[in-house]
């Protein structure tokens, strides 16, 4: 018999289940998710460009239209030269201000990536997911996850796999990488780069410094936490790249800005970021109390979205 058969014998068994929820695995075509858990990880659908935050859905095309990239923006310009007309360099510069000022989460922030695709909110299933494939002994989820992003990644009207030269995932420090032998961003970076046909730079970054989890930290302390914690082992490997950075979760952005900034300090010509899951609602311990009795007016948050504040272990 045959490894195929034997497979099937082994399958048949012992079958397989859901990863997060322990259902058996019956016509789905993952080998990990069920097609319940599959379904909940909701993909995004109105998002801002520069930081992947959702946007309020609206019924006002324009609205949408706002959140578009600088890049998308660029693109669109150059169809139109190609098609004979010019475009104004006043109308570019008013885009400009228009996408910078889209999101009421990073209208403030200055960020060294110019734009991020998020899959899904950090709802429950989602942070289980991203709590699992932190494990070696679940790094069939975690190419299960990368897969479901690659293809996602395919379909979205914004991304050309043909804009990036190599796939950068974040590194670990060397200790947590020597004692657990496992970096669940390189794994998905992996089978994403897999997707869009794009080479993969394993090595391109490093950790200059240990830094302690993001789990429990403000957004002030998660800032400080991860300045200069990222270097370039070799500038000449990203010089004039167009660099594609792979995570896990982005909460408040400080760890994908610190991973940017040393690549464009190495001489990257653009960086951008795609990330697993968003979490939505990390603010202060006063802002959280604060908002409870008087919630922020330019943005809604889903319902099924938690505080990115709570422990990822």
């Amino acid at each position: 018999m045959g490894f195929i058969g034997w497979r099937g014998l082994v399958d048949w068994v012992f079958p397989k289940s859901c990863s997060l929820c322990s259902r058996l695995l019956v016509d789905t075509e993952d080998d990990c998710l069920c097609n319940v858990c599959r379904g909940s990880l909701r993909t995004m659908v109105h998002a801002c460009q520069r930081c992947g935050a959702p946007l309020p859905q609206s019924p006002i095309p324009a609205m949408v239209a706002e959140s578009s990239s600088v890049l998308g923006e660029a693109w669109t310009a150059n169809r139109n030269a190609e098609a004979g007309a010019l475009p104004d360099k006043r109308a570019g510069l008013a885009s400009k201000k228009k996408a910078a000022s889209s999101c009421s989460f990073c209208k403030n922030r200055k960020f060294a990536f110019e734009q991020t695709w998020s899959y899904c909110i950090y709802s429950e299933t989602a942070m289980k997911a991203t709590r699992l494939i932190k494990e070696p002994r679940h790094e069939a989820l975690a190419r299960c996850v990368a897969d479901a992003i690659g293809e996602w990644l395919l379909e979205h009207p914004t991304f050309h796999a043909n804009r990036f030269d190599y796939v950068v995932p974040i590194p670990q420090y060397w200790l947590r990488r020597w004692t657990h032998r496992y970096n669940q961003a390189e794994v998905l970076a992996e089978n994403i780069a897999r997707w869009i046909q794009c080479p993969l730079q394993p090595f391109a970054l490093h950790r200059c410094r240990w830094t302690q989890k993001q789990g429990l930290k403000t957004v002030a302390e998660r800032r400080i936490n991860m300045i200069e914690a990222f270097g370039v082992r070799n500038p000449s490997t990203v010089r004039e790249k167009r660099i594609l950075l792979v995570d896990d979760v982005m909460t408040s952005g400080a760890t994908l800005h610190d991973a940017a900034r040393a690549l464009r300090s190495a001489g990257a010509q653009s960086v951008a970021a795609v990330v697993f899951a968003r979490g939505v609602n990390a603010k202060l311990p006063t802002e959280r109390r604060a908002q409870s009795r008087s919630p922020d007016p330019h943005f809604s948050s889903p319902s099924d979205a938690i505080s990115a504040n709570r422990k990822i272990h």
